[in-house]
């Protein structure tokens, strides 16, 4: 556990994104044997995180806000894609025309947008964090693990998002299917749709 700093006022929040980049195909490592997810042969594979920073200059920054109730003093929060674990079928992306492999990476942009929709969650929550206390260790400690604890479970439940968006989709494969998500996950006019 890094030093423990008390300061005044909290950091600015941070949130960086994944999707501030053009999801393409050459940001998944290629392979020439076929990915699985959770043992089902599919032609990509995606991985995302969602990193948390607490710590500046080697110190956990927190503070106490005006009703006395100490709160995390910086807050970064990056939702990231993992390239060597998020991998494309080579093969199929040679046999697949144009459309078909365009079709396929909208499938997967979906994937980052439920990522980062997530994500952006767990950032504005963290933000609400707060804790009572005198003893600045176990304070510090009480924020850490209410941090991760509120990470984990929102990130379980994308995992079960990603099962029932691949299940209705059948891997991008329904198109009634994949267009509903699309429209729903991947319309500019619909950034706030429900998680």
């Amino acid at each position: 556990m890094p030093e423990v700093r008390t300061v005044g006022k909290p950091l600015l929040p941070k949130f960086f994104s994944v999707n501030q980049f053009r999801l393409e195909w050459n940001h998944f490592t290629q392979t020439e044997t076929q990915p699985r997810a959770g043992g089902t042969p599919v032609h990509a594979v995606i991985s995302m995180n969602c990193e948390l920073d607490f710590v500046e200059s080697g110190n956990l920054l927190i503070y106490q806000d005006t009703q006395k109730k100490w709160r995390l003093g910086k807050i970064t929060v990056r939702c990231v894609m993992i390239k060597n674990q998020s991998k494309v079928w080579a093969v199929q992306l040679r046999k697949n025309s144009t459309q078909q492999n365009s079709e396929l990476l909208k499938h997967e942009r979906v994937h980052v947008e439920l990522a980062e929709r997530h994500a952006r969650f767990v950032f504005q929550q963290l933000q609400q964090i707060a804790v009572s206390g005198s003893d600045l260790s176990v304070i510090s400690k009480q924020l850490i693990d209410s941090a991760f604890r509120l990470r984990n479970d929102h990130w379980k439940k994308l995992e079960l998002m990603n099962t029932r968006y691949d299940t209705q989709t059948l891997h991008s494969t329904n198109s009634g299917a994949q267009q509903r998500w699309n429209s729903k996950y991947l319309s500019t006019t619909n950034s706030n749709a429900i998680l």
